[in-house]
């Protein structure tokens, strides 16, 4: 099927995994830019769903240990 007929819980799915790819492509390409990151997830953030932003959450965490980021509650990159 196409994308015009996908059931929505499907695209926002879709969306959840676009947004995980786009973190971590910003991760492993601007890990230094960390201003940019910011801004670049508070973007991508505003597009998706509460459910999705809390499915993105527990993916956060797993990119951050993948990639050995601290993922304290303060001052960590992916949080806000």
């Amino acid at each position: 099927g196409t994308m015009c007929d996908a059931k929505p819980e499907v695209i926002e799915k879709f969306k959840a995994g676009r947004a995980t790819l786009k973190f971590r492509d910003l991760l492993l390409s601007e890990k230094e830019d960390l201003a940019k990151f910011q801004a670049a997830c508070y973007e991508t953030k505003s597009g998706l769903s509460d459910e999705v932003l809390k499915e993105l959450e527990g993916h956060k965490r797993e990119i951050a240990a993948i990639l050995g980021l601290p993922m304290g509650p303060v001052g960590s990159p992916l949080s806000g």
